[in-house]
């Protein structure tokens, strides 16, 4: 959804950028649209280039000068940062704006319009669980019976920001947002590794991204880094003796590697790891 936020802000009209990702190299399917993958990704991503700021430089003063970082495949991060490069871009629009824009029409060299016109049963049984439990959804500016709302609805200010894997040692712009492959696997989503002076220096982990294949791979890294709540997870999974996983399976060069079975785990106590380690 937010992928095509920014494709519909840039092209000033309402694009669905994601068809990318669901026609993949689906050559039949691009040329329904009378049109190719390449096609259709310079398409929506030429006018995407012609805002982008690239590596643009940010002077970082006050109180975030101390909290930023962007050497976070190093042990010490503690330095404070002058400037930082990032690569930004400022979206503005309201969803009127891109209906009015598009006024029913839907090119196909921008992907076209990918929905039935008619709502089939899966949407339907989704309104109407919003309806069961008195939740208005959101109003749709392209439904006559909800125009009015839409159009009172205040714009939004957005500022997407791109992170970029700088080598040994950088991590342009994780201090805002990161990955477990860029960042968090190296410790910095660890609450315990992490000593209390460099606590504060990444605003957010992206967890869905650059994850090490498998089956729960997320359970595992909320798992590692201490952020499981293991009283809920054993409400959830009504026993203690249910609550965590210890391996998975992998794969390997041969495919699937299955692991043992493991029926005894060690626990140790809060306090027993800690950022002091040798």
């Amino acid at each position: 959804m937010l992928q095509d936020c920014v494709f519909s802000c840039v092209n000033g009209r309402p694009t669905y950028a994601a068809i990318l990702n669901i026609f993949r190299d689906d050559k039949e399917a691009y040329a329904k649209l009378n049109t190719t993958e390449h096609e259709l990704f310079r398409a929506l991503h030429d006018p995407l280039h012609k805002v982008w700021e690239q590596r643009k430089t940010y002077n970082v003063t006050g109180e975030l000068a101390s909290a930023v970082c962007e050497q976070y495949k190093e042990t010490n991060c503690a330095a404070p940062v002058a400037q930082v490069a990032i690569s930004t871009v400022e979206l503005k629009a309201s969803a009127m704006e891109f209906v009015d824009r598009a006024g029913g029409q839907y090119p196909l060299q921008l992907g076209g319009y990918p929905f039935n016109k008619a709502l089939g049963p899966y949407a339907l049984a989704y309104k109407a669980s919003f309806q069961e439990l008195g939740v208005p959804l959101p109003p749709d500016p392209e439904d006559p019976a909800t125009e009015a709302a839409a159009r009172a609805a205040k714009p939004e200010l957005f500022g997407y920001l791109a992170v970029r894997d700088g080598g040994d040692s950088h991590c342009l712009g994780c201090w805002a947002q990161s990955t477990w492959m860029m960042a968090g696997k190296h410790g910095w989503w660890h609450r315990h590794l992490v000593p209390p002076q460099q606590r504060g220096k990444m605003g957010l982990g992206h967890m869905w991204a650059a994850l090490p294949p498998g089956d729960f791979q997320k359970h595992l890294i909320y798992m590692w880094t201490g952020h499981w709540n293991r009283r809920i997870a054993a409400r959830a999974s009504e026993g203690r003796q249910r609550m965590f996983l210890s391996n998975q399976p992998v794969s390997g060069p041969g495919g699937r590697v299955e692991v043992p079975e493991w029926r005894a785990v060690v626990a140790y106590a809060p306090g027993v790891i800690h950022s002091g380690l040798g």
